[in-house]
């Protein structure tokens, strides 16, 4: 090609500016279109957990639809600290759209949000390390084995989130039914998860190869791709996706189900892994008639059990940890009164652990009177989370998922 047919530099930086701007208007123009859905009744205002703890309209839905708008309009610069802190500041819990008149879908609306705000402002250095290090997928197969030593160097926030050595994941590969196989399904691990659940990872496998199932579990860290898109990190999601479907589709398809442990993956796993049923883990085991047919020991325990925001929103089954544990006779169980999210919500407690703990406080407040000695939650994040407050306010009770209730009773 002749120098007179080449682009010059000049035109393909100009080409270039205006795919950019092209994609950006697009954008702007679907949010734009998702907050004229809201009709600002307010009715989400007193189901947002943001909105109790700070009283203000930024921190609540209708405010972050608001803020959004004026993104989307070109009024409002994510540059200005405050609205975009405001979106993020969101816990994903997704409280508002289960009783939104409207139907305003607030989870697709605050990614598009955050998207946005990132093609203007640069993300903190934390959200960008964490980013990276589920990305590149080796930093955590290096950092577990080592957590003993890196603990030192990370913000001191951070520390009570981490166990000192994470137990080593189950097997990958086939685990066999104990007896006669109902087919296969495929436990899906996670990337933190894989290793900070791989205690319920176990749980699961043992009640699953007892109810009849051969359990296939991945042989390393795999990533739904949630924790990019919440922060609207939206190419860096569907690399991960990319990512998982390469690794996990061909044993999956010939799975009756995909099974997650974590409900706050939950969602992200199920759009990732189209057209494979995905199920959560607990409300798979309650909804299986072989459920009745285990038969674990008796037991006197009183636990306190937890509902993750996600169990009962994207989940829709805030009665599965209640049914899986009432089949362990003689089981007390005392339902924590719903006091709204615990604060955990994906990397929010690394980011913001002060608005956290905020979040945390009530729950823990009702634990000082509790006669119990564990506290169950279906989601690793809020696990984590509560026993780190648990911890600091000198309370022995230990956290577990109630799955490990159970299989401790089978064993």
């Amino acid at each position: 090609m002749s120098s007179v047919d080449s682009p010059g530099r000049d035109e393909v930086s100009r080409d270039e500016v205006s795919r950019d701007e092209s994609c950006r208007d697009g954008l702007s123009q679907r949010l734009l279109k998702q907050t004229q859905a809201c009709v600002r009744c307010g009715l989400c205002q007193p189901h947002c957990p943001t909105y109790a703890i700070s009283k203000t309209e930024t921190e609540s839905p209708r405010g972050r639809i608001s803020l959004a708008a004026a993104l989307a309009q070109g009024r409002l610069d994510a540059a200005f600290a405050d609205a975009a802190d405001a979106l993020a500041h969101c816990v994903g819990c997704r409280r508002c759209e289960s009783v939104c008149p409207a139907g305003v879908t607030f989870d697709a609306l605050i990614t598009d949000a955050q998207a946005l705000v990132r093609e203007q402002r640069t993300p903190s250095w934390r959200q960008r390390g964490l980013e990276w290090a589920l990305a590149k997928r080796w930093p955590l197969n290096v950092a577990w084995p080592l957590l003993r030593f890196v603990r030192a160097l990370l913000p001191a926030a951070w520390i009570p989130l981490l166990p000192v050595v994470p137990a080593p994941p189950p097997s990958g590969g086939v685990h066999k039914a104990l007896g006669l196989s109902r087919g296969r399904v495929a436990l899906f691990t996670g990337c933190v998860a894989q290793r900070l659940d791989a205690d319920v990872h176990r749980a699961a496998i043992s009640v699953l190869t007892r109810m009849g199932w051969d359990v296939w579990v991945p042989s390393g860290p795999l990533c739904c791709g949630a924790l990019h898109r919440h922060a609207g990190a939206v190419d860096g999601a569907a690399a991960q996706v990319q990512a998982t479907r390469q690794a996990v589709m061909a044993e999956v398809s010939n799975c009756a189900a995909v099974l997650i442990a974590a409900s706050g993956c939950y969602a992200d796993l199920r759009a990732a892994l189209t057209p494979v049923p995905v199920h959560e883990l607990l409300a798979f085991v309650a909804d299986d008639a072989a459920l009745s047919t285990l038969d674990p020991r008796a037991s006197t325990e009183v636990v306190a059990l937890h509902t993750p925001c996600t169990q009962s929103t994207a989940v829709g089954r805030p009665d599965a940890a209640a049914r899986v544990l009432a089949a362990i006779p003689g089981l007390r169980i005392e339902s924590l009164p719903d006091r709204g999210c615990c604060g955990a919500a994906g990397s929010h407690a690394l980011l913001f652990p002060a608005r956290a703990n905020a979040l945390r406080a009530g729950i823990l407040d009702g634990m000082h009177s509790s006669a119990t000695k564990t506290l169950c939650s279906a989601n690793v994040g809020c696990r984590i989370h509560l026993a780190a407050g648990l911890q600091q306010r000198h309370l022995r009770i230990s956290t577990r998922h109630p799955l490990e209730l159970l299989a401790a009773q089978l064993a």
